[in-house]
């Protein structure tokens, strides 16, 4: 399950920071800073998941849930080595609040396959908002006033709801057929957005 409320939060703190001026940036390691942030070579690992409770208060979710997974997409503001503004953008999960009930269970294998698909459709948003911002940026337009920010807003909206549809999906095929069906399809979709990768989420 990818824990929407809490990455809502996560990404509006990171919206808030549109309309800033920029700072210079470098690229992001993949652990820094309590969070680890998406790439291709480093997938999930049980250890990643480090919350002592679920962050969902109800019992029924709670029962129901194997494990949680916290993601964020941070949206900051940065300047290039000419100084012109632009944005840097990362996909990232929170350890702290990613939680799973028994990493020792024989069952979450495919758990953490579930989770990792979670992960990879966050870093599939982070691509199209970087693709977003690209165009931005080579066309020259000012990229820190309304229009640039309602289509970053669009697209976090947009990854809510596809991760409703694949939560949805995978609950209702237990066996793990939908779970094996949305990483080749998401896996696609992040080879087609390939330029624009993690890699890309430094200021140029």
């Amino acid at each position: 399950m990818s824990l929407l409320l809490l990455a809502r939060v996560l990404l509006v703190a990171g919206l808030g920071a549109l309309g800033s001026a920029p700072r210079t940036s470098r690229p992001a390691q993949v652990e820094e800073r309590g969070v680890v942030y998406w790439q291709a070579q480093r997938p999930l690992r049980w250890r990643d998941f480090q919350a002592r409770t679920c962050p969902v208060q109800t019992r029924a979710a709670e029962r129901a849930l194997g494990a949680c997974v916290a993601t964020g997409i941070a949206v900051l503001p940065c300047a290039d080595a000419r100084g012109r503004g632009t944005f840097q953008v990362a996909s990232y999960l929170n350890p702290s609040h990613s939680w799973v009930r028994d990493s020792s269970s024989f069952s979450n294998r495919l758990t953490l396959s579930h989770e990792q698909v979670h992960f990879d459709i966050n870093e599939l948003y982070a691509r199209q908002i970087r693709v977003l911002v690209a165009d931005y940026y080579r066309t020259g337009r000012y990229p820190f006033g309304a229009e640039l920010r309602e289509g970053v807003t669009e697209l976090l909206l947009a990854k809510n709801t596809c991760n409703n549809r694949f939560d949805a999906e995978a609950y209702a095929d237990p066996i793990g057929g939908a779970i094996t069906r949305w990483q080749v399809t998401v896996r696609q979709q992040l080879q087609e957005l390939a330029a624009y990768g993690a890699n890309a989420c430094a200021c140029r």
